[in-house]
């Protein structure tokens, strides 16, 4: 049996998915009694539109809250 190549456009997400998955990650935060910052809404919103890329959302999340 041959191995199935996985492309790079296959490896994409919709828009549908990024949206699902922000709200899960959402939900998951509110119930554990955490709230997004509105830069992580915006943010959000903008992975959710395709805009960024996840890694570039958590790589600006981090440096929000790295400390000095």
């Amino acid at each position: 049996m041959a191995a199935k190549t996985i492309t790079r456009e296959k490896m994409r997400t919709t828009k549908a998915q990024r949206a699902w998955a922000a709200r899960e990650s959402e939900h998951s935060l509110r119930m554990e009694g955490l709230e997004l910052s509105e830069e992580t809404k915006a943010d959000t919103r903008r992975f959710v539109a395709g805009e960024i890329t996840a890694d570039e959302g958590l790589a600006r999340a981090l440096a929000r809250h790295r400390r000095n």
